[in-house]
């Protein structure tokens, strides 16, 4: 599915499922390439199911999509219900609803053995509502948006970012357990801990820090 549709984008509401519960859910672009899907409803939804699978040894995770978020189950099931009614070609079911080249795809997911239209309605649109894939995993660090886990924040004095428990070392961005959604804040953190950690490294140490201080009080 993912190599026939590789390139087309589309909107789409994905949900993150780990062993078979809701994770995460967005609605976004939905992008099909040769090595499975991305596009940024993929990419807010993707921390969940990567520690699952890398930190917590899950071997059960999903994507769920609803190729036509913007049609309600009973909209989507009556408009096919109307088209095979009238005679429509498996391969024409979603003209106009969704790009062309998901016609041949849509037309191997109609049941061969069941005749009665409305019955073929509804379970095409069960599909297309709730399209399930299996992720067998990431790809990896070199492409990564960001990353998750790091040093514990609350070991970290927020002023200055130094450790509380060594002084003299200083953290910033990535390396901290800090993170954010997709959309820029990640980038606002890396650039703004550098400064505050620059900042308070070139201060000193904590106690010089506090030598200096009390020397000009």
């Amino acid at each position: 599915m993912c190599h026939f549709l590789q390139g087309q984008r589309i909107r789409t509401r994905a949900a993150a499922w780990i062993d078979g519960r809701s994770a995460a859910e967005t609605e976004g672009d939905l992008l099909f390439t040769a090595y499975g899907l991305s596009g940024t409803a993929v990419l807010d939804v993707s921390t969940e199911i990567s520690i699952a699978l890398h930190r917590e040894k899950k071997t059960r995770a999903e994507i769920k999509l609803d190729l036509l978020p913007e049609m309600s189950p009973e909209a989507l099931t009556a408009e096919l219900a109307r088209r095979l009614a009238a005679g429509w070609e498996t391969g024409d079911l979603v003209s106009g609803l969704l790009p062309e080249k998901f016609g041949n795809i849509v037309a191997g997911w109609v049941p061969a053995e069941i005749k009665n239209p409305d019955t073929i309605a509804a379970a095409l649109s069960a599909a297309l509502k709730d399209k399930r894939l299996a992720v067998h995993g990431t790809r990896g660090w070199n492409e990564a948006e960001f990353t998750s886990g790091g040093v514990d924040a609350s070991e970290i004095e927020p002023e200055r970012l130094e450790s509380k428990w060594t002084s003299g070392l200083f953290f910033a961005g990535e390396i901290l357990d800090v993170q954010g959604p997709r959309g820029g804040y990640n980038l606002s953190w890396a650039w703004a801990s550098g400064v505050l950690a620059g900042r308070g490294a070139a201060a000193g140490p904590r106690g010089k820090e506090t030598e200096i201080r009390s020397g000009l009080s």
